[in-house]
This record gives C-alpha cells, structure tokens and sequence, in this order.
C-alpha cells in the first residue's frame, strides 16, 4: 500500500490510501481532506503517517494520521515551502522574504533560522540535519547543522526548486527558465581555526576543529600553513587535532591556516590563527670567509652576516687565527671586516668567525684561506767572545739569533768601536767572524749584526775589549 498527498492551491488537500500500482494512477481513490485555503507546499515522512503544508499568507499546518485531521501550527506568513525528515519530526519551512523555520517536534514549535532573502524552496537530509534551501535571484545555501548556521553556494540564479538525497549529499535543483542542476559529494568545508602555540626555535602547533560538513567523504588529512614562508605541516585524520609546523625561522612572527583534504580534494583555507612568535636563539654561522696579510704581524678577515640572525640582533663577530688563538672583533650587526694583531711574522694563519647575539655565540664558521704573514728583520745575533789576531785584524765570535725573522739569514756584519774595522761572514748560523782595518795598539770592543731579505736587525751587545797589537816599523838595512 501507499500514501500519497498533492493539494490545489485556493482548495482542499486530496489524499490516497489504496493503490494499484507503485505510482499514482486513474483508478486510485483520492480522498478530500482540510478547508479551502491558498496552500503552496506539502510535505511527508517516510511512511507518509506525519505531514506538514504551508498557506500562503497563512498558517502551517500539520497531520499525524496521514491527513486525516490537521492542526493549525505557526503564525500566519508568505509561507513558500516546506520539507520533512523522514520521521516527520524534523521540519523545514521557508517564507518568501522571510527567515528559514526549524522544528524538532513535528511542527509544535517553530524556531526562527537563517537570513532572510526572497527563498524559493527548501529539502530536507531523512535525519533533518542536513538542509538546503534557495533563493529566487540569490544562491543556494546549506547547513549541516539543522539550520543553526547557514552557507552560501553556487552563483545568483532564479533557483526556484530543490530536492535532497536521504543523506542530504545529492541535490537535485532548477531554473526558472534555465536548467536542472544535480551535486554529490564535494571537498568539505574548511576547519574552524584554533590556538597556534610556539614550541621553541623553529617549531609551533596549531588546532584546529573539524569542520561540520565533510563535503560527503571522509577525511583523510589536515595541512596547515604559515604566514610568512609558507610552511607545511600535515596531519593525517578525520577529526579534530593539533598539527606541528617545523623549519619556522627563529624569532619571527607567525600566523597559519588549516584545510581538510578527501578525496575529491582540498577545502578552501581557515581563517587565520593568533600570531606566535618563535623563540630567538643563537645566529647561524657567519659565511664567506676571507683573509688577507697586513704585513709581518697582522691580517684581516672579511665575512657576510649569517642569513639567519637567530631572532636577535647580532651585536659582534669575533675572528679567531689558528694557530695561536689570537682574536680581534668588529660590533656591528653586518657582513664586515675584522683586524687582528699580535701574529708572528712569516707564519701561515687561518681564520674563523663567529656571531654573537642576546642568546648566545654562533658556531664557527668555515676556516678561511691560508695567508702568511710578511718576514721582519732578525733579532739581534748574541755576542761571543773576540780576540786580537794582530796589529789590525781581531775575531769576533756570534751565536745566531733565535728568530731569523721568518727569512734566512744570509749575512752577519762585525763594526768595530772605535770606528775603522769591520768585517762579514755569509752564512745563516753561529759563526766567527774577522775584523780587519784596525788601528795596532788600540783597545777596541765590536758588535754584531744579522741581515734577511726583510732588513738588518738591531746590533748586539758590545764584546769584550781587545788590544791590538803594536804595529812593527821596519829598518832598511
């Protein structure tokens, strides 16, 4: 058997209890039923038992023995359509330039929904929560949540009509004067945003909540992005959760957003989250290191800034020579040029920087280049003891110096006091060396100096004194 309900608008309802066949036909009976009023649109549960019908500029109406008696329901209103659940307990009225009625008792009370543009028709999901309604000249809008909240879809047509699968994820809806549009199941709508919470450095969490519509398909994955870089993070579930975002930058402030994923694809993005700031930490190393000589005991080292700062002011970079640990400094916040002092001559040095920060100091950078730093003169050569060898020649012995200055030593030079006598040896190490063009029978005392390609060191201390000899005068025969 089956139930059926149609009405003539400015007359009475017609209902059918015996049929013939599964659809209406010319033998069916139709009975009568409620006064002549302007109704506009009918509505039934599954096993037809429960209806509902709206008057146009009138009241809304109810049955609960299949039409055979009817209470009078709601105020009167331009009512224009009218939907059931499948129970009947879940009813969906919608008024022309009005607002969207909801009811959860089958029709007893009414609850006001939605906004209120010049609605057409309206479908209701066998549960009733899932509802859809249009507007004739505007959109179709849906909710997912018995008509608590609504959303706008689809562009401004004269959507005059709609009908809903038993899910509420198939639509069927029309044109007035254009065509007939179906849907199905579709990416969901986007999740509602939570709180972003800083983890440290470079990492932070985001929540987010579900969002009420799936889109008809279950949802796989979550992915939340951050603003600025663009960063992802994903998390793979259907409800609600907290995603962790990695490789944030130090220091920088941050807002994300969240889309849901099945697998007809990715929702439209949340709204934004609270902004968080990263903690600072130390700077990353600074780069490009290299290093020039100065001359015999200096050297400096240019370097670029680390890309990142650690979230802090960089306020000093520290260049260390290796070997030795010699340092020098430059307090700035930017790629520059540090000078540092104090090296040994003719020596092979290289360089590494570092950044300091509020935090703390960076790792070192890359070793530069190899330099070596320019020679200088020998020290002075240590004096030995000298020694008349006559009337005007005397030798003065020498004990290298203990540096060479970098280069090789290649000469020593004796200078006799007084003035007069000198002499050289060519050699690198301790030596002796003779003295000639002195003056026979005079006292002198003699110094020493060491030459390299780089100069001639300081003198020596004096020797000791030596007399030299008389000089012999001869008798012609």
């Amino acid at each position: 058997m089956k139930r059926a309900i149609i009405m003539i608008l400015g007359t009475a309802f017609y209902a059918t209890i015996t049929a013939t066949s599964a659809m209406p036909a010319a033998n069916d009976t139709w009975t009568p039923h409620e006064s002549v009023r302007n109704w506009q649109a009918v509505a039934s549960s599954t096993n037809g038992v429960d209806l509902a019908a709206v008057v146009k500029g009138g009241l809304i109406y109810t049955s609960t023995d299949s039409g055979a008696t009817w209470t009078p329901r709601e105020s009167a209103r331009n009512w224009i359509s009218i939907a059931s659940s499948s129970t009947g307990a879940n009813l969906v009225a919608a008024v022309d330039v009005g607002n969207i009625f909801t009811s959860v008792n089958y029709g007893v009370t009414w609850t006001a929904r939605g906004p209120g543009p010049a609605w057409s028709s309206v479908a209701s999901s066998s549960t009733g929560a899932n509802l859809v309604a249009t507007v004739n000249g505007g959109q179709i809008y849906a909710s997912v949540d018995s008509g608590a909240t609504w959303t706008a879809h689809a562009s401004s047509q004269n959507w005059t009509g709609v009908a809903s699968s038993s899910d509420g994820l198939k639509l069927v809806v029309c044109i007035y004067g254009g065509s007939i549009y179906t849907t199905g199941p579709s990416v969901s709508d986007p999740p509602t945003i939570g709180i972003a919470t800083k983890t440290g450095a470079t990492s932070a969490t985001v929540a987010y909540t579900a969002p009420l519509y799936n889109g008809g398909d279950t949802i796989t994955a979550y992915t939340a992005i951050s603003n600025p870089g663009n960063l992802l993070g994903t998390l793979s579930q259907a409800g609600s959760g907290t995603i962790t975002i990695g490789g944030l930058s130090p220091g920088t402030a941050y807002t994300f957003t969240v889309t849901a994923k099945n697998s007809f694809g990715a929702s439209v993005y949340s709204t934004a989250s609270n902004s968080v700031t990263t903690d600072a930490t130390v700077p990353g190393a600074p780069t490009s290191v290299v290093a020039t000589k100065t001359g015999a005991t200096s050297a400096t080292v240019s370097y670029s800034a680390p890309i990142s700062n650690g979230g802090a002011v960089i306020t000093s970079y520290t260049a260390t020579a290796n070997p030795g640990g010699l340092t020098g400094s430059l307090s700035q916040a930017t790629s520059g040029t540090i000078t540092i002092n104090g090296l040994n001559a003719a020596s092979a040095y290289t360089f590494t920087v570092k950044a300091t920060n509020s935090i703390g100091i960076s790792a070192a950078s890359a070793a530069s280049n190899s330099v070596i730093t320019d020679p200088v003169a020998p020290g002075a050569p240590t004096i030995g003891v000298a020694t008349k060898t006559g009337s005007s020649t005397a030798t003065v012995a020498l004990t290298a110096p203990g540096s060479n200055g970098g280069s090789v030593i290649t000469t020593y030079t004796a200078t006799s006091s007084p003035v007069g006598g000198s002499g050289s040896l060519n050699q690198s190490s301790s030596g002796t060396i003779t003295v000639t063009g002195l003056t026979g029978s005079t006292a002198y005392t003699f110094t020493v100096t060491a030459t390299n390609s780089a100069g001639v060191s300081s003198s020596s201390s004096a020797s000791n004194t030596v007399t030299t000899n008389a000089t012999t005068v001869s008798t012609p025969p």
